[in-house]
């Protein structure tokens, strides 16, 4: 008698609905928990977004879409997805910057307080012979700098507007 029902229902096309996963917004999505937990781990590695992806097995468009989805829903399972996927960030920081700062100190600091431990100012300063200034020809779009103290011939910014525009 079993065996006819289940027949039945075969015949009549009646299909049991599928369950959705823990954390699964809606049947046809992949996002659940385990794949949000898979997802974060790879974050939390410092891995981009792309190859945590590619590891996880979801398309990278999709995980576009769900950041799309979390911003225009936060309150939903999406928006959900979202701070779990900012917090992995954070924590990838956070480790990350420890790694930094044991190995270089100087690095974090420069980049954490430049005003005080920025690189040195390099200024630099340049001289024609005998300490003299050199000589320099400007015109809007050429800046020529010669060593040994001649200019090139040219004719004057004025006379390239008015005779060839294709010198310019």
């Amino acid at each position: 008698m079993k065996n006819a029902t289940t027949n039945n229902h075969a015949r009549r096309g009646v299909r049991h609905k599928k369950k959705l996963r823990p954390g699964q917004p809606e049947i046809r999505c992949k996002l659940d928990d385990a794949l949000e937990r898979k997802l974060c781990k790879f974050i939390r590695e410092g891995l981009s977004y792309e190859t945590c992806c590619d590891l996880a097995g979801i398309g990278r468009q999709t995980f576009y879409d769900w950041e799309k989805r979390a911003r225009e829903n936060p309150e939903s399972r999406y928006g959900q997805f979202e701070r779990a996927v900012r917090q992995a960030n954070a924590e990838a920081i956070r480790t990350l910057h420890g790694e930094a700062r044991k190995s270089n100190p100087l690095w974090v600091l420069e980049r954490r307080f430049p005003e005080l431990y920025g690189p040195p100012k390099l200024r630099t300063e340049l001289s024609g012979p005998s300490s003299g200034t050199l000589p320099i020809s400007m015109n809007p779009f050429l800046v020529q700098v010669t060593i040994d103290g001649t200019l090139p011939e040219h004719p004057p910014v004025e006379e390239l507007h008015q005779s060839d525009p294709s010198r310019i």
